[in-house]
């Protein structure tokens, strides 16, 4: 038995081996043999296939649907994880029904399971330049809310992650970006749910820029009072003295911070203000 592990197998369908599908149908038989190798350990298959998932998807396909007497042709080789991941690659970059995210995903594992983490190694070892992994490696960073914000992660590119990346990288603008994409997260969810099509790339690229472009609410303390802020820039609190012995602390409850940051910072100020004997 085969075990069909190309990472994307589960998203295979009519639509994407359509082309593969018409040939088979034509040709009566396969016309390139899938590449495996043997599965050490594992009652459930024989061997994992490397190269030729959309064969595999395509021709199961013809056989269990179709009943059409079509072999599955297979070149058993001995590879090891690397070899086989660098295999798999030059067959799967040129393939539509993968998208960029999850191609960078599968980059972000290679690169610290196989390359020790050096992006130039495995660059050089999958014959691509250093800035062009990179971008794929950019784009497997972006925070969950940011990809959720897409909707559909087939529509996230690795170009969107280089408009992105500046806005991220800034501690002033980050929450801002961070709050306007999980409120985007939620209209894209709220859209698959009615049936609609999720926001265009180019509107999530929009609004996410616009957020950040956005003026800081003003703030007006009392006087003599500290803003308390996370490290991405969220204000967290603010600490106003109303005598020698009493600080009042007023929570920003909205603040785009978790309560792990609010009880850092809280426990950071308590030292500065009582510290321990």
């Amino acid at each position: 038995m085969f075990d069909a592990v190309a990472t994307r197998y589960d998203l295979l369908n009519e639509a994407a081996c359509g082309d593969l599908l018409e040939s088979l149908r034509a040709q009566g038989e396969q016309e390139f043999p899938a590449i495996v190798r043997r599965v050490e350990d594992n009652p459930a298959f024989d061997y994992e296939v490397i190269c030729g998932a959309r064969r595999h998807w395509s021709v199961s396909y013809l056989r269990n649907v179709e009943h059409r007497e079509i072999r599955y042709l297979v070149e058993e080789r001995e590879l090891t994880d690397e070899q086989a991941f660098r295999l798999a690659d030059v067959e799967n970059r040129s393939r539509k029904d993968i998208s960029d995210y999850e191609r960078a995903l599968d980059y972000r594992h290679a690169v610290e399971t196989f390359y020790g983490g050096v992006a130039q190694r495995m660059a050089e070892r999958l014959e691509v330049s250093k800035t062009w992994l990179s971008r794929f490696l950019d784009l497997a960073k972006l925070p969950t809310d940011v990809v959720e914000a897409f909707g559909d992660i087939r529509l996230l590119r690795e170009n969107h992650a280089r408009e992105i990346k500046p806005l991220l990288a800034d501690s002033g603008l980050r929450s801002k970006v961070m709050a306007e994409a999980k409120r985007l997260a939620a209209e894209q969810a709220a859209l698959a749910s009615a049936g609609k099509a999720h926001l265009e790339p180019a509107k999530v690229i929009a609004a996410l820029k616009a957020a950040a472009a956005s003026p800081r609410p003003e703030v007006k303390l009392a006087k003599g009072a500290t803003v308390i802020s996370s490290d991405n820039g969220a204000a967290l609190f603010t600490l106003a003295r109303k005598g020698p012995k009493t600080v009042v602390l007023e929570l920003a409850l909205d603040a785009d911070a978790s309560n792990a940051d609010f009880r850092a910072a809280f426990q950071r100020e308590l030292q500065r203000l009582r510290p321990e004997a």
